[in-house]
């Protein structure tokens, strides 16, 4: 029996995989015949076709066309449509940005689960639809800019019944469904500025999907019809309902549908009023909440500070949350640990101070934060007189943020010199971005990483110091 070695293990391969780029593949497939019969489906797997792709390699493309998975047509033309209208019999996800789409373009994905379109035409929409309706794996429609013409209005709602997950975004629609049709497979609806039907028409269709898990709605009238759902409406029309997403909500309204949810594993409130009577209603799912997002509440004055600390406190399964931003001296009052060091992936999360950033209180944020290492994204940016980046203030304490990928800290002031740029880049070696000043002088936020990289490079340790 051979010994295995970590690309012969499927999971470690994937793995490997992850941290190689297209160019790295290439050299992998050259390397021997058993690197290249595992590397190879890699290169293929993923294709973009558009005029900045071109030209593909068609004789490549024809030869290694049962490896590819996913594809992207991007504002293609004559010659081109016609060539990448081949059987692609492995295609499971496939995303299109062009005009006059050839029915073609599914009707050869028999495998197809995933269909995405961005201001796209078909050419025929009557037998576009038709081969739509022939895929009999798809499970996930995504429509960004689209018509759904009278013509094919019944035909598409058909479709629905079948499918997981819906998005429809800035999308028109001839009419919507029938009140009788049940879309009772759709788990996740996800709506955002629906033309054609109205708020009441929105609130029947979230109705139809009696099995929904996921609920996304963003639409044109200043407020969804929320005052309708009382939370015996919510419990009974959608009892598996678990994941919320929301805008322009009041506090009551949104209390009332988390009273209604058995269990809330994600809630996002975007230009809402998340107050007391919101966060009295999640309390009692605090234990199995990972997804919290109210950065961009209505709540002019910055997010209580208490119901930060509790959440960080409470909630051991936590992995995102974003909110505006808070009183520092206020959130420092609460000293309970916090148990979500394992989980908390992304941090979004600004500290105002009164008058300038004191000396005594950065260091003990900072042990804070420093005490989430499993952060892979931070972001402090908010309020100008924020936390203040530099070593002298308590900055070295973040060094147990191994996995950091991307900080950003805009519209704050600071003074990032030589030593600071030094220190990041040697201590946060994951680092793929980062976005803000670098000094306080600077008028604008921008991607900063390749000039701490060259600011690294630097000997000039002038003023690194002092404040």
């Amino acid at each position: 029996m051979e010994k295995p070695t970590p690309i012969s293990v499927p999971e470690l391969c994937g793995l490997i995989v992850e941290s190689l780029d297209r160019k790295d593949l290439v050299r992998c497939v050259r390397v021997c015949k058993l690197w290249n019969a595992t590397f190879l489906p890699f290169i293929w797997r993923s294709i973009k076709a558009g005029e900045n792709d071109w030209p593909l390699d068609l004789w490549a493309l024809e030869k290694h066309r049962h490896h590819v998975q996913e594809v992207l047509f991007n504002d293609l033309h004559g010659s081109q449509i016609e060539i990448l209208s081949m059987e692609l019999p492995n295609v499971l996800c496939l995303e299109i940005i062009t005009n006059n789409v050839p029915t073609e373009f599914v009707e050869k994905k028999p495998r197809l689960i995933q269909l995405a379109m961005n201001d796209a035409s078909p050419m025929d929409p009557i037998a576009f639809w038709k081969a739509v309706a022939g895929l009999q794996h798809l499970r996930h429609l995504d429509f960004v800019f689209m018509e759904v013409q009278k013509d094919v209005i019944e035909r598409f709602w058909d479709i629905c019944e079948r499918l997981d997950t819906i998005r429809l975004y800035l999308t028109g629609v001839a009419a919507a469904p029938d009140k009788s049709k049940t879309l009772s497979q759709v788990k996740t609806l996800d709506i955002s500025m629906l033309r054609g039907v109205t708020s009441m028409g929105c609130l029947a269709l979230f109705s139809q999907c009696p099995n929904l898990t996921t609920m996304r709605w963003n639409g044109h009238s200043p407020l969804f019809p929320k005052a309708t759902l009382l939370s015996s409406t919510v419990e009974a029309t959608w009892p598996s309902l678990e994941a919320l997403d929301l805008s322009t909500i009041s506090d009551r309204d949104l209390s009332e549908i988390l009273k209604g949810m058995r269990t809330v594993k994600e809630l996002r409130a975007r230009n809402s009023d998340f107050r007391d009577l919101s966060f009295e209603a999640l309390r009692r799912h605090l234990p199995e909440l990972q997804i919290l997002c109210i950065k961009e509440s209505r709540e002019k004055n910055g997010f209580p500070a208490k119901v930060i600390s509790e959440v960080l406190a409470t909630c051991t399964k936590l992995r995102i949350l974003n909110g505006t931003f808070v009183d520092a001296e206020a959130f420092l009052k609460d000293e309970r640990p916090w148990v979500c060091n394992n989980s908390l992936t992304t941090l979004s999360l600004g500290f105002k101070f009164e008058g300038t950033c004191p000396r005594n209180t950065q260091p003990y944020i900072f042990e804070r934060l420093s005490e989430l290492f499993s952060l892979e994204s931070l972001d402090i940016s908010g309020p100008s007189h924020g936390l203040c980046l530099r070593l002298p203030r308590g900055l070295a304490r973040l060094a147990t943020l191994k996995r950091l990928r991307t900080l950003n800290f805009s519209e704050t002031m600071q003074r990032i010199d030589v030593r600071e740029a030094k220190w990041m880049l040697s201590h946060w070696t994951m680092l793929e971005s980062v976005v803000g000043r670098l000094s306080y002088y600077e008028d604008r936020d921008e991607e900063l990483l390749p000039r701490l990289r060259v600011l690294a490079e630097t000997d000039d340790l002038e003023d690194s110091d002092t404040d």
